[in-house]
């Protein structure tokens, strides 16, 4: 990174931070299993640092792909309604 500080994996993290992160990744995980995509990119990234979860690829690359199929329908919808509203 260019402002010198470490990305996120090289990052030295407590205990208190996998258990506070524990906590966001259970909401997370309801969120993602009710649909939004920003929960699903965010269980993705935890699954994919081991942050408050086991570190899990398959299960990071299932909530990424969660995450951009809703957010290419979100674009979808957007989309939709800026040209229904320019019209």
């Amino acid at each position: 990174m260019a402002s010198g500080q470490p990305v996120p994996e090289e990052r030295q993290v407590d205990a208190n931070f996998h258990k506070e992160v524990a906590t966001l990744s259970a909401t997370f995980e309801t969120y993602a299993k009710q649909g939004f995509p920003i929960a699903q990119l965010l269980l993705g990234s935890l699954h994919e640092k081991g942050w408050g979860t086991e570190k899990d690829l398959d299960k990071a690359l299932h909530h990424y792909l969660q995450a951009g199929e809703g957010a290419a329908e979100d674009i979808d919808r957007v989309t939709k309604k800026k040209k229904a509203t320019s019209s």
